[in-house]
């Protein structure tokens, strides 16, 4: 009859040690599932942010072929040769244009950065949560076997007397 009990003891903690394994798949599961969904989020974000800044460009591109044609029709209407001042205006239009580009790219690169940056701490959050559910997991096994082979090492002995 002892030999029943610490048999069905051991079971028990056996079973316990398994539910604490089983708890500590899951959340590795979940952890990796958030993670996963955490990085497509960040790469449709990017992707977005890529053609908002194709189509910016391409618009501000356009924009300043516009305005380039617009001054030059000018000059040339009030017979203003192409060399000169006008050249120096047509030259600062441009440049104003690339300083312009080049500061949509830098939001870009910032917002980007930002994007990552988030996923990354709630990837590192998920993960951290995720060891937190197994190291709980396994301290919570580990005392169930604990505790079992006690109480069946109790039973044992209550029945031997």
């Amino acid at each position: 009859m002892a030999s029943l009990t610490a048999f069905s003891t051991a079971l028990s903690a056996i079973g316990s040690v398994a539910g604490a394994a089983i708890s500590a798949s899951q959340a590795d599961r979940a952890a990796q599932m958030r993670i996963e969904a955490q990085n497509r989020e960040y790469e449709m974000r990017g992707r977005q942010m890529k053609l908002q800044h194709e189509i910016e460009e391409r618009r501000r591109k356009q924009e300043l072929k516009e305005a380039l044609a617009t001054r030059r029709a000018r000059y040339g209407g009030a017979g203003i040769a192409g060399g000169g001042s006008s050249a120096a205006v047509l030259a600062g239009l441009k440049r104003k244009s690339a300083k312009a580009g080049a500061e949509a790219a830098k939001e870009k690169r910032l917002g980007l950065q930002s994007s990552l940056l988030s996923v990354e701490n709630s990837n590192r959050r998920a993960l951290q949560n995720a060891a937190f559910a197994n190291e709980s997991a396994a301290f919570k096994g580990s005392f169930g076997l604990a505790g079992s082979i006690v109480d069946g090492l109790k039973e044992s002995r209550k029945t031997q007397k």
